[in-house]
């Protein structure tokens, strides 16, 4: 098996978004709409479509096991 770690947020557009992690409290994309309306310590991260990341790392078309962990915004990412 192997994993490959992308250092993007993903979102349904490719945009530069505010993102804050934290141990302490949820991380995620800053913003109107999102579990984080504010954060204090965030940092300027790209985002990209899940499309985009399947197609560039030659994705096969039947998936068997996918974890995603994106803290409630899965329509967000899978639209």
């Amino acid at each position: 098996r192997n994993c490959t770690v992308v250092g993007v947020a993903i979102a349904s557009t490719e945009d530069t978004v505010q993102f804050v992690a934290s141990r302490k409290a949820l991380g995620g994309i800053v913003g109107a709409g999102m579990d984080n309306k504010q954060a204090t310590n965030t940092s300027e991260m790209r985002t990209i479509p899940f499309s985009r990341i399947l197609e560039e790392f030659k994705a096969p078309k039947t998936i068997d096991y996918l974890s995603l962990d994106v803290e409630g915004a899965e329509s967000l990412v899978m639209s």
